[in-house]
């Protein structure tokens, strides 16, 4: 059978539709394990490249994916498919004007890119600058695609999850370079996604990627002074819709973001202050309902906590056993307190404060009650 699958695909007379089934055969031919050496070889890798770059939409997408699974199953191929200019072609594909409307073929396509640019199949680092600019483009051009397309989000998401893959192997290298770079492509682009109307997983997966930024790495291309205030905004509502038990991963890459603006934009610290402990309800002179001995003696907070509100939710955060959940969350309110300790155990009550101020060398220095 791989025999007549190989003549079809030499035969300069067989039909697009042919040649498209024809891929499809060998893929799923490969799923079952059959050997497919006669295919491996570097005449019909060749060959198959070739009517892939000349071949109609069908063409593509089918010997795309039969390319990604040829690379997974047999990893030494990729060497053959380097030297038949592997990477132009995969650019070539992406760059495609019609390959936006099969989705499932464009993601593909990204698959192929990824896997033909690393320099091995289980590290997947994307080393060269034209892969780096590649996958900036692939990533700018989803985001941008028209919003009313019934498969813009599926790619979004898929894209988003790629760069994390890549960029959480790149942050385990010892090049670091590569990975500031891809970053440095990708950031206007995060940015751009987190201020659309879109929904909270897709803004969840675009901030989980600032997990893997390389240290040191600067923000100034996500963040600015003139839109700090509406990333905050969209930040604060996807805080206080992360409810339930297990929510506490999600809200860690939201809480780094809110902590770099806040560090660094400290006219922010205001607006997102009165955001989450609104004047009216927790001010100095508002009345809560709670006994002085309580308020004095700090075991509880001087505010109301509703159940379920995000100022209980991050004032519980500062006792949570996820250290990088309490670690930022800490920051956060230390920040908006002003970096007063009488201010953070107003709002949190000693019990939640104290090991915040005990690693600050201040748990000694709230004023006498």
């Amino acid at each position: 059978m791989i025999a007549d699958i190989l003549t079809i695909l030499n035969d300069p007379a067989s039909t697009n539709e042919l040649i498209s089934l024809s891929f499809c055969a060998l893929r799923l031919l490969g799923r079952e394990k059959v050997a497919l050496e006669p295919i491996l070889e570097q005449q019909s890798l060749s060959r198959i490249i070739t009517l892939i770059r000349n071949g109609d939409e069908n063409i593509r997408d089918e010997g795309v994916k039969l390319l990604v699974n040829l690379i997974i199953g047999n990893g030494y191929i990729k060497r053959v498919l380097d030297e038949e200019g592997i990477f132009d072609l995969t650019w070539e594909v992406l760059k495609s004007d019609t390959c936006s409307l099969k989705c499932q073929g464009f993601f593909c396509r990204l698959q192929l890119h990824l896997l033909s640019t690393a320099d091995t199949i289980t590290t997947r680092e994307c080393e060269r600058e034209d892969s780096i600019n590649a996958f900036a483009k692939v990533f700018a051009r989803s985001v941008s695609s028209d919003p009313a397309h019934p498969d813009r989000l599926f790619t979004i998401r898929e894209v988003l999850k790629t760069l994390f893959s890549v960029t959480r192997e790149q942050s385990k290298t010892e090049n670091s370079e590569p990975h500031r770079l891809l970053y440095d492509r990708i950031l206007p682009t995060m940015q751009e996604l987190l201020l659309l109307e879109e929904p909270d997983d897709v803004k969840r997966q675009c901030t989980h990627l600032l997990l893997n930024l390389p240290s040191g790495t600067p923000y100034q291309k996500l963040v600015t002074e003139t839109n700090a205030i509406p990333i905050l905004t969209v930040l604060i509502g996807l805080l206080d819709r992360q409810t339930g038990p297990d929510t506490s991963d999600n809200q860690i890459p939201f809480l780094s973001v809110v902590h770099h603006i806040l560090q660094h934009f400290p006219q922010t610290r205001q607006f997102f202050y009165t955001a989450v402990f609104p004047p009216e309800e927790c001010g100095e002179d508002v009345e809560q309902g709670i006994s002085e001995d309580e308020i004095r003696k700090g075991m509880k907070p001087s505010i109301q906590l509703p159940e379920g509100s995000l100022r209980q939710r991050l004032i519980e955060n500062l006792t949570n056993l996820n250290y990088n959940l309490k670690y930022y969350t800490g920051e956060v309110l230390f920040l908006l307190c002003g970096e007063d300790a009488d201010e953070l155990v107003r709002l949190a009550g000693v019990g939640r404060s104290a090991g915040l101020l005990a690693e600050k060398g201040l748990f000694g220095a709230r004023s006498p009650q």
